[in-house]
């Protein structure tokens, strides 16, 4: 469990090589999903693409559901986070990878 911050952290898309990355369209909508959590919205640079995506917080904050309402990604993403986001995105081809034919195939949810 120790290991979980460094797995899910702040740059998860960065880690993976070029050749074994998703397309930008499968990253999209899977980072879509995921910043709508707060402790990705917290962390992930991803998410600086996603600011005005509502949030579904996992903790109350002082128990009180009225703090959830209206809350975006960018409510929760520490600012200095974005500052480096377009040239990350850029060195990190975010954007770049339309075809990703047999991407799934070399995931762990592949089927010998």
């Amino acid at each position: 469990f120790k290991s979980i911050p460094v797995i899910m952290g702040d740059l998860h898309f960065g880690y993976i090589p070029f050749t074994k990355k998703p397309s930008s369209k499968r990253v999209k909508e899977t980072n879509s999903r995921l910043c709508q959590h707060d402790t990705f919205a917290k962390a992930a640079i991803e998410c600086c693409a996603f600011e005005n995506l509502p949030v579904k917080q996992q903790q109350h904050i002082e128990n009180d559901s009225s703090s959830v309402k209206g809350r975006t990604v960018k409510d929760f993403l520490p600012p200095e986070l974005c500052e480096n986001f377009p040239s990350w995105a850029e060195q990190n081809h975010l954007n770049d990878i339309k075809d990703d034919y047999g991407w799934f195939e070399l995931t762990s949810m592949a089927v010998d």
